[in-house]
């Protein structure tokens, strides 16, 4: 059959399993995916008669079968497969952690995504970071930014969209805020950032700088994160003498070494005020980050340069 549509591959899957043949429904089930099929409540049925029905399960088709059921919207069954998996004593290993932290999230089932996250710590999977950027996306998912920023600092190493989960992750938090943070009576780092990521988020700059500065004089010391969020303020509200001047404070008076994510924003931001030429020479100073990241940086500041180079053009 040239064009093969939904019910034709779960009768073939139901077939397969109705006959015992649970390896082969299995596998026309794994087939269909590939295809880019999606499947509906009847192919689910099949997939775990097949599936359930094999005796020799291996990590791939547990993770597959986990992955099916998240992917597809469904993070209960999903959890469901991931117990089996744990109750047959399946080997475990960081896809299929990563795929059940993620089943948690979908659901916001803050309980069991966090006996996940002991059970990873358990079989030394923390230093996975697709496993990490699960566990931090549950967190915030969740509504644990404390939890969530803890162990984004924790660990070791990070990616963009490490970075990208954290912040959606405060900026989600953004609804009401203001008034719950006037509330506060004892205000700290999580709520602090959450607010100037928020601000951020809506191109209030100026707001962001005055936060920042009070909570200086409030006594919290601020981390990487909360200078990430006033130096993208600044660049996207125009504030570029002031994001230079928080951006050096940053290394100088706390001692905080810019990633090139940092780098990244700061030429950002030099580039959107025209100044290509700082911003030429702040990316010589990203050597020591390695060719991944000079590579990344190098690729903004062309975009932003090509950009004023065009607007110049038609001016």
């Amino acid at each position: 059959m040239p064009d093969r549509d939904v019910v034709a591959w779960t009768t073939m899957i139901a077939g397969y399993a109705s006959c015992n043949e649970h390896a082969y429904a299995w596998g026309m089930f794994c087939n269909m995916v590939r295809s880019e099929m999606n499947p509906d409540e009847f192919t689910h049925e099949g997939r775990i008669h097949g599936f359930f029905g094999i005796e020799l399960k291996n990590p791939v088709s547990w993770t597959t079968l986990i992955a099916g059921y998240t992917h597809g919207g469904n993070g209960h069954h999903g959890l469901q497969v991931f117990r089996q998996m744990l109750l047959e004593e399946a080997e475990s290993n960081p896809y299929s952690f990563s795929i059940a932290i993620r089943a948690c999230a979908s659901i916001g089932c803050q309980n069991y995504g966090k006996q996940i996250h002991t059970a990873v710590i358990k079989h030394g999977c923390e230093s996975s970071l697709p496993v990490m950027n699960s566990i931090v996306d549950m967190y915030c998912r969740c509504g644990c930014l404390s939890e969530a920023n803890q162990y984004f600092h924790e660990m070791t190493q990070k990616d963009l969209i490490t970075w990208n989960t954290l912040i959606a992750g405060y900026e989600k938090s953004d609804s009401n805020s203001c008034k719950v943070f006037t509330e506060l009576s004892c205000k700290n780092l999580v709520s602090w950032t959450s607010m100037m990521i928020g601000y951020g988020a809506h191109g209030y700059g100026r707001e962001v700088i005055e936060l920042f500065d009070d909570m200086v004089e409030s006594g919290i010391k601020p981390d990487q994160i909360v200078f990430m969020a006033v130096l993208s303020a600044c660049s996207h509200a125009g504030l570029v003498d002031q994001g230079l001047r928080y951006f050096n404070s940053m290394m100088d008076d706390y001692n905080i070494k810019p990633d090139h994510e940092i780098y990244g924003c700061v030429v950002d931001m030099l580039g959107r005020a025209g100044r290509v030429e700082e911003a030429y020479r702040l990316i010589q100073r990203c050597h020591s980050f390695g060719v991944h990241s000079l590579v990344l940086v190098k690729h903004i500041a062309f975009q932003i340069w090509a950009s004023w180079q065009l607007r110049k053009y038609w001016i």
